[in-house]
């Protein structure tokens, strides 16, 4: 198996041409890389959940992974198609904050200061220490001419495929020194209390907070989400029967029901409130 990976994460589905045509492009340029399909089934348009999912995998893949990213109602429009490079894998996507959870993972902007502006609101930071980032705008690395409809086609998998292929990304277009981040992690912070915000919602139902586990307050943490109170956490799914609050697989605090679905049973989505404190 060859070495050389593209990973695909879109909203694009499975019924239609857009995923076949972009691994056609990866393939006329290096008929030997590895391809592997993230997801294609991100709801269309939802930037945060496609920047979850791919938050969520990344680091699981090699480094040398090149992951295209298409969730991209701005497609044509001026926001910049990018590539990022970072220790841990490769990006190339718009840049729309479809990398935020990327970003995330290798601060160095002042979260604090996110905590005035509204959730889910794209902010500009710094591309992190350690990371490098790219305009993808050269067009000797791009599928030409260029379909102001189709950037995963014409210019994200291209550009992807030539740098699992060596390409050194800074010939890709001139440096970026920010890049946009959704304001998805501000948490608010005090004695014994941490409030956040649902930050995606997973097909089984379960509510997944923006609290990691590292936040939580010490001692008897009772839950509060939707006019509801959970007390305590659970260790899995079947602790216990109805809701219950327990650390998920990401990380964070997650709200579920057993063999049910909590997202329904409180009527809650991306963007509601949740409290944990001490009782």
């Amino acid at each position: 198996m060859s070495n050389k990976v593209l990973a695909f994460t879109t909203d694009f589905g499975s019924s239609d041409s857009y995923v076949a045509a972009m691994k056609g492009v990866a393939l006329g340029i290096a008929p030997d890389l590895t391809l592997v399909d993230v997801t294609h089934d991100v709801p269309r348009h939802d930037i945060a959940h496609g920047a979850f999912v791919l938050g969520s995998v990344y680091r699981y893949f090699p480094a040398h992974t090149v992951h295209v990213a298409v969730v991209d109602p701005g497609v044509g429009t001026s926001r910049k198609a990018v590539a990022l490079v970072t220790p841990a894998g490769s990006f190339c996507a718009p840049d729309s904050g479809l990398l935020s959870f990327v970003l995330n993972d290798h601060p160095t902007a002042d979260q604090a200061r996110f905590e005035s502006m509204e959730f889910g609101t794209p902010v500009r930071v710094p591309v992190p220490d350690g990371c490098e980032a790219y305009e993808i705008s050269n067009p000797a690395y791009r599928l030409e001419p260029v379909s102001d409809t189709f950037h995963g086609r014409d210019i994200f998998t291209p550009a992807a495929a030539h740098i699992a292929s060596g390409l050194k990304p800074e010939h890709l277009g001139k440096p970026l020194q920010e890049l946009t981040l959704l304001n998805l992690f501000a948490l608010e912070l005090s004695k014994d209390c941490v409030a956040g915000k649902v930050i995606h919602v997973d097909r089984f139902g379960n509510v997944v907070t923006n609290i990691p586990a590292s936040q939580l307050p010490r001692g008897d943490v009772v839950v509060e989400i939707a006019d509801t109170k959970i007390h305590g956490l659970s260790a899995t799914f079947a602790d216990v029967e109805g809701l219950l609050a327990l650390i998920g697989s990401h990380g964070y605090l997650e709200i579920a029901e057993n063999l049910g679905s909590a997202a329904r049973r409180l009527d809650i989505g991306v963007g509601g409130t949740v409290v944990a404190h001490v009782r």
